[in-house]
């Protein structure tokens, strides 16, 4: 099984394009419809972006080749492009997850199949967790935690019946910016993470604390 919808991503290219989209050609009414085109010269108003096929190629096969070389597990990071197309080529070449930084990141992968989601980020607002927990049904989707507190706001809202949270308990430095700050708080936050019910220790993460 794949681990994104390649049908529900192939099916964008009959999404409209119309006066919301800036530079495309007034001719064109679906993406297919630029398909061939060449840019600038074919119908475009400037000013226009332009990624290049075989440059993103290339750096998609260089990060799959590093990853396979060195036995690692590849789940890129998605927020820069919100592409699900990039995604896709990303899951042909072997990626294991997709990483966001929101939940509203998360949603847009799911539109789309995906069935492995890395929320690189402490959720606890309630609306979030409360999406994180229905999805657990119907894919994996990753939280980080730095502290008990915010595996309480987790657990919180998960039922008897739910799927625990996989969870990421995630390292930081003192006076840094994310993560627990320090080994102890970190060791603190996995042992609440393993004794508190509807959740799951997944593996520990660092960002300032690798």
């Amino acid at each position: 099984m794949s681990l994104l919808d390649l049908a529900a991503v192939g099916r964008l290219r009959a999404e409209p394009v119309d006066w919301r989209y800036k530079g495309m050609p007034p001719d064109v009414s679906t993406v297919d419809g630029l398909v061939g085109r060449r840019v600038p010269v074919d119908g475009f108003t400037s000013p226009v972006a332009v990624l290049r096929e075989p440059a993103l190629r290339a750096n998609l096969d260089t990060y799959a080749r590093f990853c396979a070389g060195h036995g690692l597990d590849f789940a890129p990071h998605v927020k820069t492009t919100m592409a699900p197309q990039v995604a896709a080529a990303q899951a042909r070449l072997g990626a294991w997850g997709f990483t966001v930084a929101t939940v509203a990141q998360a949603r847009v992968l799911r539109a789309f199949g995906a069935r492995r989601i890395l929320i690189a980020h402490g959720v606890v607002d309630p609306a979030a967790v409360d999406w994180v927990v229905a999805e657990q049904e119907h894919a994996e989707v990753y939280c980080w935690v730095d502290s008990e507190p915010a595996v309480a706001a987790l657990a919180a809202r998960v039922g008897s019946s739910s799927a625990p949270i996989p969870a990421f308990v995630e390292l930081g430095l003192p006076g840094g910016r994310t993560g627990a700050r320090g080994v102890a708080a970190a060791a603190e936050a996995v042992r609440a993470v393993r004794a508190t019910p509807g959740m799951r220790f997944a593996c520990g993460s660092g960002y300032e604390g690798t």
